[in-house]
């Protein structure tokens, strides 16, 4: 499981005690909480998909750098 998958399952965890929480501020902490860890979710997918596109453009630097040098 990857990291923004372990965000939304702490995400939800806290949901999930929210809706037994004793007190109103206990609940409205855990709420927070929930949309923190949703927050780095997102934030944790963008990160991914961005290392996703510096490692395409590198590769294909190094192709290219490989094919100028033969020619």
């Amino acid at each position: 499981m990857g990291q923004a998958a372990d965000y939304r399952q702490n995400a939800a965890e806290c949901l999930r005690l929210a809706l037994s929480a004793r007190s109103v501020e206990q609940k409205n902490i855990l709420v927070e909480m929930a949309k923190t860890w949703a927050g780095l979710a997102k934030q944790a997918e963008r990160l991914d998909r961005g290392d996703a596109k510096l490692k395409t453009s590198v590769l294909m630097d190094r192709i290219e750098n490989k094919s100028r040098r033969r020619r």
